[in-house]
């Protein structure tokens, strides 16, 4: 049960890591490139997530195979989502506080939110939107997985 646990653990702690890392590179893209005021590219940040949730799912497939796999998938992807979501929205307050002021005047003339949208409520609100399609995510892959979970791993 021990390894089990750590093998959660490192599973989501790294790929959670990486896909902050791929979401801070898709926003400096997107930036470079002149397309961050397009704020609907958001929806890519979507595709991401879920196929960092889906490799870490199927990465601890791959270890551990027992009765109660659905309750630890739905826990690595869950786990995985919180730690990118929550580094990625850490790096977009820093982003806009320190680096970027203009944008968040930009941010905050487009959305509805408008001006009382501060650097915490951003960070509040990506990662609150962060856990959520993280959570979304996790309980739809592990839905479609379910039944290819349980029947690699029937007993005869």
């Amino acid at each position: 049960m021990k390894a089990l646990t750590s093998s959660v653990h490192r599973i989501g702690i790294t790929t959670g890591i990486v896909t902050a890392v791929t979401l801070i590179l898709y926003f400096l893209l997107m930036k470079l490139l002149g397309l961050a005021y397009i704020l609907e590219f958001r929806f890519f940040n979507l595709i991401i997530m879920l196929a960092a949730v889906w490799y870490a799912i199927t990465k601890l497939k791959h270890e551990y195979q027992g009765e109660d796999f659905y309750l630890r998938g739905m826990a690595i992807g869950f786990y995985t989502s919180v730690i990118a979501a929550f580094l990625f929205a850490a790096f977009m307050a820093l982003y806009l506080h320190f680096i970027d002021p203009g944008f968040l005047k930009y941010v905050q003339s487009k959305v509805a939110h408008g001006p009382v949208l501060t650097i915490p409520s951003i960070f509040i609100l990506l990662f609150s939107e962060g856990i959520a399609s993280g959570a979304i995510i996790t309980l739809s892959a592990m839905q479609f997985l379910k039944s290819s979970f349980r029947h690699h791993h029937m007993p005869e």
